[in-house]
């Protein structure tokens, strides 16, 4: 999915930046995941993820693209000759 939505001078960036915001999310959910299930249990913790993770997935479908194009227009088509 990364490879289809970026072109290939743009990759490192895409990648680079995938690795940061999936890291930024485990930084933030183990703890949590912790946290809850010594403090809430394991049937409020579990209920507790799984909230956060229909929120990434509503939040993700809402910010996705209506008409993702199945190949990017070359780069250099858009300059001017």
């Amino acid at each position: 999915m990364l490879k289809r939505s970026a072109r290939p001078e743009d990759r490192p960036a895409v990648f680079a930046a995938q690795f940061t915001l999936s890291h930024g999310c485990w930084l933030l959910t183990y703890p949590l995941a912790g946290w809850s299930m010594s403090r809430l249990g394991m049937v409020p913790s579990g209920l507790l993820l799984t909230a956060i993770a229909i929120l990434g997935l509503i939040y993700a479908r809402r910010q996705w693209p209506a008409h993702d194009p199945e190949t990017l227009p070359d780069s250099h088509s858009d300059l001017a000759p």
